[in-house]
């Protein structure tokens, strides 16, 4: 819940610091995440990390984050976000988009 917190609490902008604790997909730089090897458990990873946050967030008494969005939409912006950053790990790039759907009410 700390986690969420400090998502819920960021701006789009805002540099990401602290412990994180990661394993998996989520460690995989923006670089290779995308490639033909990695697209697969990327696109999965990213869609329950994002249905996580959402069901966290739903616990507060607000709705979904990207309602607006289909799964290629919210991969997309987490690809976005991996051109920016490409060396970025795909956590960083997933949560930076899920603080943009949520500060831009998509």
């Amino acid at each position: 819940m700390i986690a969420l917190a400090i998502i819920l609490s960021m701006s789009a902008d805002t540099p990401l610091t602290g412990v994180f604790y990661a394993a998996g997909s989520a460690n995989v730089q923006c670089a290779v995440a995308w490639n033909d090897t990695n697209a697969s458990a990327s696109s999965s990873w990213t869609l329950g990390f994002w249905s996580g946050a959402n069901a966290a967030y739903a616990s507060k008494g607000s709705g979904g984050v990207g309602a607006s969005l289909n799964s290629d939409g919210i991969i997309a912006a987490v690809k976005a976000e991996c051109v920016n950053k490409p060396n970025a790990p795909l956590l960083q790039a997933a949560t930076r988009a899920y603080v943009s759907a949520l500060n831009n009410k998509r």
